[in-house]
């Protein structure tokens, strides 16, 4: 069955919506958009996964992102700036990698196979956060 952008972004979250995951960080995991927390709100860990392009052919072929979002934290080194947590970003990459790194089906029902092309630390400075970049090549396997 030929799937959607929409579809890669489901099956991807219930990949990494479990315990193991969920129990590292302190806010969600998620679709789409980050929601923009308001200036005096809590910081949270936020997981949101997102797709990128997904073509129409048999085998169907695609890029997703899965960003790790972690508030930053005042500059151990003195100053008045902040710098990413790369503790924290660390800690759940590395617990997130395993699981999408060279994923092949596990049952029948899964028709999808994943792996890492790259992973990248981003900063939104006007935000004070930073993120870690997870991007996956995707490929659907068709069967007609």
């Amino acid at each position: 069955m030929i799937k959607s952008t929409l579809d890669i972004e489901q099956e991807l979250y219930r990949h990494l919506n479990r315990p193991s995951i969920r129990s590292i960080i302190s806010g969600n995991i998620m679709n789409g958009d980050r929601p923009i927390y308001a200036p005096n709100a809590t910081k949270k860990e936020d997981i949101v996964i997102n797709t990128i392009t997904l073509d129409n052919s048999m085998n169907q072929m695609g890029a997703a992102n899965i960003n790790i979002w972690v508030p930053d934290i005042i500059n151990p080194y003195g100053g008045t700036g902040k710098t990413p947590n790369k503790a924290r970003l660390n800690i759940i990459t590395k617990a997130i990698l395993p699981l999408v790194d060279e994923y092949y089906p596990m049952s029948q029902e899964e028709t999808f196979h994943f792996w890492v092309e790259w992973t990248q630390l981003f900063r939104e400075e006007s935000l004070d956060y930073s993120y870690m970049n997870i991007r996956l090549q995707y490929r659907n396997i068709n069967y007609y």
